[in-house]
């Protein structure tokens, strides 16, 4: 569960996200949770290709990976999401 919460925080730096959960492992779960500009909407159309997560108001996008997530689809994940904050 570290390891891929880990792997999800590296993505959201370097994606030049708001990162609104615990950096520090001794202080973070399973999840991670970032926010940006549009992030709700983006969220919705994430769910609508089959990538899903939640939006938390006020707080951003919140993903948990599981123990059996794979690393690919994390960056699968994360590729989508840069390929929606570019316009496509």
């Amino acid at each position: 569960s570290l390891a891929m919460t880990a792997h999800c925080i590296q993505w959201v730096d370097e994606l030049g996200l708001t990162l609104n959960s615990p950096r520090p492992e001794a202080q973070r779960g399973g999840s991670v949770v970032f926010d940006f500009v549009g992030a709700a909407d983006t969220c919705r159309e994430l769910n609508r290709r089959k990538f899903f997560c939640d939006h938390r108001p006020g707080v951003g996008i919140r993903i948990a990976p599981h123990f059996y997530t794979k690393r690919e689809e994390i960056d699968l994940f994360f590729a989508e999401l840069k390929l929606l904050r570019s316009g496509s």
